[in-house]
């Protein structure tokens, strides 16, 4: 099964909700899309702050999961944003989210024993 089609399987029940499709996958970066519709919106009918904030934490924790070691889990502790401009209703906002330090996730607390 490619990276891609476990993403799909595996998406938690919110990330479904807000309609997150991947678009590709590798342990260096991750891109996915979300249509805005009506009930991810605040007034004036543009995407609500904690909908792109949600959107943002999936791509992450999708990222790193990628690069976690078997059996290892992960969670959000700290998360900023800038919002750049308004996403309105019909519109698709894409989200890139790339591996900064993966030599930390993959290395951490794990040595091979021989």
């Amino acid at each position: 099964m490619d990276i891609l089609s476990i993403l799909h399987e595996r998406m938690p029940p919110f990330s479904k909700l807000l309609g997150i499709r991947f678009l590709s996958a590798s342990p260096e970066q991750v891109t996915a899309e979300m249509m805005v519709r009506e009930e991810l919106c605040t007034t004036p009918a543009t995407l609500h702050g904690g909908a792109i904030m949600a959107f943002a934490d999936t791509l992450g924790a999708c990222a790193t999961v990628l690069n976690l070691r078997q059996g290892a889990g992960t969670t959000t502790i700290e998360s900023k944003t800038n919002f750049l401009a308004p996403a309105p209703i019909g519109t698709k906002v894409i989200g890139e989210c790339s591996a900064v330090h993966r030599d930390r996730l993959q290395g951490t607390g794990y040595r091979e024993q021989s």
